[in-house]
């Protein structure tokens, strides 16, 4: 993505289903396998990622799930280089781009982000 609204535009995109301008460029079903957890509960244990990492939480293709608690059915990304963004189950789409490595100076904006966004 190489700007908000290149990215805005892609969210859409998973929003509406896998079309964009009227055009059809995802299936629905390839759309519903990106936002839905795919990773088993077989291998979402303590000693697979970091503690607490599976916690309500699960694995599309290309986004993390929230499977569980107030954003349940929530889905979105947190880059490492300051790429943020959320989508709710009712289709609002919450975008945070900074340049800024993920670390304790700026883990706050990104806690507070994930809370309001």
């Amino acid at each position: 993505m190489s700007t908000v609204g290149d990215y805005y535009r892609f969210l859409r995109l998973l929003v509406d289903g896998g079309v964009v301008d009227g055009r059809r460029l995802l299936s629905v079903e390839h759309v519903r396998a990106m936002t839905t957890d795919q990773v088993p509960a077989s291998v979402k244990t303590p000693d697979s990622f970091l503690p607490g990492f599976w916690d309500g939480m699960g694995w599309g293709f290309g986004v993390c799930v929230q499977l569980a608690g107030p954003h349940a059915g929530r889905y979105g990304w947190s880059g490492g280089q300051g790429t943020d963004f959320l989508v709710d189950p009712d289709g609002r789409i919450s975008i945070l781009l900074t340049q800024v490595e993920l670390c304790d100076p700026i883990w706050g904006l990104f806690m507070e982000f994930q809370e309001i966004g």
